[in-house]
């Protein structure tokens, strides 16, 4: 099933991903919201998801920002 496929995703990445590398790797936006709509993930900022159980929420704003911010 593709939606534990994406959680093993968020896992992998520590628990926090953006849309656009959640689509760059192949999953779609209905696995996506569908674990939204079961709880299982949460958006927290435009084009940002984690995980609900993820473990590091007291740095979750520090690392949410951290991922948005182009690299250069």
């Amino acid at each position: 099933m593709q939606t534990q496929e994406l959680i093993d995703y968020f896992q992998s990445l520590g628990g926090m991903a953006k849309l656009s590398d959640i689509l760059k790797v192949g999953f779609y936006t209905d696995s996506l919201y569908a674990l939204e709509k079961e709880g299982k993930v949460k958006k927290i900022a435009h084009g940002l998801y984690r995980l609900t159980n993820y473990a590091n929420v007291f740095y979750s704003d520090i690392i949410a920002v951290s991922i948005q911010v182009p690299v250069k």
